[in-house]
């Protein structure tokens, strides 16, 4: 089976947090908006996905449920592979193995800044309630 082409009109929802599938997406044009929750904040996260851009990757290579909502926000051409699409195409184009690596980089990275800021708030809190437990 190739990729399949695929239009999406404005607020149409591509996948659901919470969805399994082993689709991994390409926008070829349009706006994609990627929702998801911050580990920290428990606020709404929103990540823009940029014309060429892969999505829906991590969930669909490791086999677990979406973690975000995939939203589209104007007129989009996506183009959608199979997991095994994907890694026929990605075997034979070295630079989409970069392109990934460098997103899961920057992604990777601003998790380990979240978890660090996680850490230091619960170390803060523990000082806080010894600091209380000896004034009392």
């Amino acid at each position: 089976m190739a990729p399949k082409a695929m239009t999406y009109k404005p607020n149409s929802v591509i996948y659901f947090k919470g969805d399994v599938s082993d689709k991994i997406y390409i926008l070829k044009s349009g706006r994609i908006n990627l929702q998801s929750e911050d580990i920290e904040t428990g606020q709404e996260v929103r990540d823009y996905i940029q014309t060429g851009e892969f999505f829906g990757v991590k969930s669909a290579l490791g086999k677990y449920p979406r973690e975000e909502n995939a939203q589209v926000l104007t007129d989009a051409d996506v183009v959608c592979f199979s997991v095994p699409e994907f890694e026929q195409m990605a075997a034979q184009n070295t630079r989409v193995i970069m392109k990934m690596l460098k997103v899961f980089s920057n992604q990777l990275r601003r998790i380990h800044k979240q978890v660090s800021n996680l850490l230091e708030k619960e170390e803060q809190l523990k000082k806080s309630f010894v600091g209380e437990g000896r004034a009392a």
